[in-house]
């Protein structure tokens, strides 16, 4: 679960005297009606993987890395929000292909959508990381100047997700192909959620 922080942050907003009273009143509604952790998890087949590696010109393809994960092994993509943030994480015992926290944005969250970003201000020009979780399909990408990693999932039928992986370290492009089930779905509990989410606090400027 999220540690402390975020309710250290929560604590320094009510006592911060820069706060726009209009938007932190709104904002303490929403979050006392939201402040409660919503969890799920997939349990994800590795149904195909291709790691290529170029060495002196000549291309070399393999299954798997090294005692990590193989070809019809499972992964857990697991997600949890409380408040205004989201954790999004795809693991294994033996790898971790992403762990990684994100806030809503107001104006992306609609009937059937809710968007988050980890640098939606742009204010750091080779970085970006975005989750976009709708009723039928997830969408994930985070990038940044040395290399990134995306994850594609479309549900085919009620609990059933198809999806790819797509990971890329080093120039070393690494695919995998998974076929997930729920374990625990709070898909769209999420976009309800977040379909009030009233934007993050606003702070003044100092004059």
């Amino acid at each position: 679960m999220f540690n402390n922080k975020i309710f250290f942050t929560f604590i320094f907003i009510i006592i911060s005297p820069n706060i726009f009273a209009s938007n932190l009143e709104e904002w303490n509604k929403w979050y006392n009606a939201n402040k409660t952790t919503l969890a799920g998890e997939m349990s994800c087949k590795i149904t195909d993987q291709i790691i290529i590696k170029v060495k002196e010109g000549k291309p070399k393809r393999y299954s798997h890395y090294t005692n990590q994960p193989k070809i019809g092994d499972k992964l857990s993509l697991i997600y949890q929000t409380v408040g205004e943030k989201i954790k999004f994480q795809l693991k294994h015992d033996s790898a971790e292909y992403f762990d990684t926290s994100f806030f809503a944005q107001k104006g992306e969250i609609k009937s059937k959508i809710a968007s988050f970003y980890n640098n939606s201000s742009r204010t750091l020009k080779y970085y970006l990381g975005r989750l976009t979780i709708r009723q039928d399909s997830l969408s994930f990408q985070k990038y940044n100047i040395v290399g990134g990693y995306s994850l594609e999932l479309k549900r085919y039928y009620k609990s059933d997700w198809g999806g790819i992986f797509i990971g890329t370290y080093v120039g070393e492009p690494h695919v995998i192909t998974l076929d997930c089930r729920n374990i625990t779905d709070k898909i769209d509990e999420i976009i309800e959620r977040y379909k009030t989410y009233p934007g993050k606090v606003k702070f003044k400027k100092n004059s």
